[in-house]
């Protein structure tokens, strides 16, 4: 395994902890939101996240589709009609 990470991956890593070390602050200022968050707080989570998203996507750009697997209804079998088994039978009992 390769021990030195893609230089993607650890911008996006990066930023996605920024963005969740962000939030967590803020929870942390608010109490928990019982006390009033700034409105510069929100902006300042809002373009963390907007740029681990960024990230993100180009990430993902940058990687080949992976193999598409077949549609779950094709593979699905045809339904069978429920049978009673031989010996089983239904009765209400208090």
């Amino acid at each position: 395994m390769d021990d030195t990470p893609d230089p993607q991956f650890a911008a996006w890593m990066k930023a996605e902890r920024a963005s969740y070390e962000a939030v967590h602050q803020l929870h942390q200022r608010t109490h928990g939101g019982r006390l009033l968050a700034r409105a510069e707080a929100f902006a300042e989570i809002t373009a963390l996240r907007r740029e681990a998203d960024r990230r993100l996507a180009e990430l993902c750009r940058s990687r080949p589709a992976g193999a598409r697997t077949p549609d779950i209804r094709d593979a699905a079998p045809a339904p069978r009609p429920f049978r009673m088994p031989a010996g089983a039978a239904m009765r209400y009992e208090h």
